[in-house]
């Protein structure tokens, strides 16, 4: 009986032990590894072994959602970087509900490795990883570790056999472990093996293939609509059936004529491919479409004229002048040339797609140039339908101008997305639903014929001889209207729905601008000013900062109401958008509590003074870091949203309480902590 009673206890022991260490979730287990692969050349590998129900996201997914998983080496004399860090695992690929996106994400394990060549005997390789972690209703704190890798390879030939005699230290500073390998010897047969098994192992796209070839599709079939390809269609089709010796013989030039087209697309794809994924998660990728857009865009409301330079041109049209195959080919390019003034901000769309594959660009452009070349193929067989094409006009420049007005709003989607990522805070949400509004209501006053620009022709007359309005125009100016209009409640914190992940988020607002740069004053239920706080969900005056938050509540004699939040955080979004609305919650918030929001994953920078270590010794850099550390220390909770109720003295006056969408229950929950505050 009594050895019953003991294992009984052990038990419990065990249980209660676990129960405790399980509110701080540490479900991601990290190994590095490096092997030498001959002339000079390692492979470094960050393992990762994931617990059930979560996983790790890869790097290939854009900033509008969870926090991908990056990699930055410290640039060193010592070595190169050879390719990317390829990602070696089932990867997964579906709709998240939550962040209304696709995302590409692990389970149970992946690993992460980066090719590097020696340029001296030795190099220490300085490596800052980021990740983030969710399951499927909670994301944690996006984690940062760094790693140093200390290699040493001292190589040489013995007979026709190389072998390499390697000394390598891996040091994992964010845990303290340390991994030693000396005088390992690895032939070539298993290096050639190791490479072609990463060879093998490219992420899927983001986007699925059969979208980026739509994209491509459309976007040329608009560039076909442009005044410089459209008139184009009927002189080049009649130049091949007129002037070739027989009908067959024409159909053949035709067809040779738009596959040219589309294998000339299609090299652009390749060539912008390769160095695709490199670009688009850097400031001076997006910065350089939204220069691009912003320049099409003026040219397209007609001040100036982008243009090929004529030698080119020139050039191109005396080749084409060689007659057979290689002719036929010169003459596509002409055209490409000729027409690339109309045609380059849809190329410039088509290509910028969300993908990890080099070849998710030629596959865009396959889609574009298969729709370009279409008709000069298709009325080469059928020219008796040349007469059924609407005859070149005004409304070509109608559309062009259309046009620009829309990659005028585009191109700050660009802009947007380096302004958040690097924190400028130049670009918050207001601003830009304001240009959006402005840009989408000149549109409509356009196409209502209230405003002209250069080349713009009188409006069509009646047969009375007064001005009117197709019912075309009229209705697409309807709609740019309608689509303005929509924005306008945007300004004050709507969702907007229909263009969701194109403007910055709700939380991206001038609110956050001014917290950033010192705060600003808001004012309470009673008129007085409250220094420090913002505006935060549903007009609620929220501090940011803890300790200027507990001083507050300690001044007042109020509770303190600490919410541990994140910009990223899809259940804190739903809590403060369904309870914290709900009248009785938001009464007790803005009368009963001073509300603190702490972001676990801001990366504002801490003053050298407060950049301490944290629970595992490393050391804290941001303010996300800091309020990430005093969750986990002081609650032994990391998932968001977390909240707490305090007194003047940082005493719980309940249980915390996590996510709980019941309203009723949550309000029980503000209510307990409010009486046990005043029978103190």
């Amino acid at each position: 009986m009594k050895r019953i009673l003991f294992f009984i206890s052990l038990l419990f022991f065990a249980f209660s032990f676990s129960s405790v260490k399980a509110q701080v979730l540490s479900p991601i287990h990290i190994s590095t590894n490096s092997k030498a692969l001959g002339d000079g050349e390692f492979l470094l590998s960050f393992d990762f072994k994931i617990d059930p129900k979560f996983h790790v996201y890869s790097q290939h997914i854009t900033n509008e959602g969870p926090v991908p998983t990056s990699f930055k080496f410290n640039p060193s004399k010592d070595y190169a970087l050879v390719g990317d860090v390829k990602e070696v695992g089932k990867m997964i690929q579906e709709h998240d509900p939550n962040f209304d996106m696709t995302l590409k994400y692990f389970e149970n394990n992946v690993s992460f490795q980066q090719k590097v060549k020696l340029k001296n005997s030795s190099a220490k390789i300085l490596c800052t990883m980021e990740y983030m972690t969710c399951d499927d209703h909670q994301c944690l704190p996006p984690k940062s570790k760094e790693y140093t890798f200390e290699i040493k390879d001292e190589a040489k030939n013995v007979g026709d056999k190389k072998e390499e005699k390697v000394e390598i230290k891996i040091v994992d500073t964010s845990s303290n472990s340390k991994l030693q390998i000396e005088n390992q010897k690895i032939d070539s047969t298993h290096n050639s093996q190791l490479i072609t098994h990463n060879s093998s192992s490219e992420p899927s796209a983001n986007e699925p293939w059969w979208q980026i070839l739509l994209k491509g599709m459309a976007a040329g079939f608009i560039a076909l609509l442009m005044p410089c390809v459209f008139p184009m269609i009927p002189l080049t089709v009649s130049f091949f059936t007129k002037r070739s010796t027989s009908k067959k013989k024409g159909l053949s030039n035709a067809l040779i004529y738009g596959f040219s087209i589309m294998i000339l697309f299609m090299l652009l794809g390749f060539l912008v491919g390769n160095s695709l994924n490199k670009w688009a998660s850097s400031a001076f990728f997006n910065l350089a479409f939204f220069a691009v857009f912003i320049i099409f865009a003026i040219s397209f409301l007609g001040a100036f004229e982008i243009t090929i330079p004529n030698s080119w041109i020139e050039k191109s049209d005396k080749a084409s002048e060689r007659g057979g195959l290689l002719g036929i080919f010169f003459m596509a390019f002409t055209m490409v040339l000729v027409s690339f003034s109309c045609t380059g901000p849809f190329i410039t769309w088509a290509i910028n797609v969300k993908s990890a594959s080099p070849i998710a660009a030629v596959v865009a452009m396959f889609g574009f140039g298969f729709i370009f070349a279409l008709p000069f193929m298709f009325f080469a067989f059928f020219p008796g339908w040349l007469q059924s094409l609407p005859k070149s006009g005004s409304w070509l420049n109608t559309i062009k101008v259309s046009f620009g007005f829309i990659e005028l709003a585009a191109a700050f989607k660009f802009y947007s997305n380096v302004d958040m990522a690097y924190h400028w805070n130049t670009l918050p949400r207001e601003l830009f639903l304001v240009i959006w509004i402005v840009v989408f209501a000149l549109l409509g006053f356009y196409l209502l014929g209230k405003l002209k620009f250069h080349h713009d022709d009188d409006l069509p007359k009646n047969d009375y001889g007064l001005p009117y309005l197709t019912v075309p125009r009229f209705l697409f100016a309807t709609l740019s209207l309608c689509f303005a209009m929509y924005l306008v409640p945007g300004l004050w914190g709507a969702p907007l729905k229909l263009i969701s992940g194109f403007p910055p988020a709700t939380s991206y607002n001038e609110g956050k601008w001014t917290s950033i740069y010192g705060g600003s004053s808001s004012a309470n239920a009673d008129g007085a000013s409250i220094p420090h706080t913002v505006k935060g969900p549903h007009d609620l005056d929220v501090f940011h900062d803890y300790d200027l938050a507990l001083a507050y509540a300690k001044e007042k004699h109020k509770p303190l109401f600490v919410d541990f939040t994140g910009w990223s955080c899809v259940n804190c979004r739903k809590m403060e958008e369904s309870v914290w609305s709900d009248e009785k919650v938001l009464n007790h918030l803005r009368n009963d509590f001073v509300v603190v929001s702490l972001y676990v994953d801001d990366r504002e920078n801490l003053p050298s003074e407060k950049q301490t270590k944290n629970y595992e010794g490393e050391v804290m850099k941001t303010t996300g870091d800091l309020y990430t550390n005093m969750q986990i220390t002081k609650y032994n909770k990391n998932a968001q949203p977390y909240y707490v109720l305090l007194d003047g003295n940082e005493k719980p006056l309940t249980e915390p309480s996590p996510a709980n969408f019941n309203i009723s229950e949550y309000n029980s929950f503000l209510e307990k902590g409010i009486e046990n505050f005043n029978k103190k």
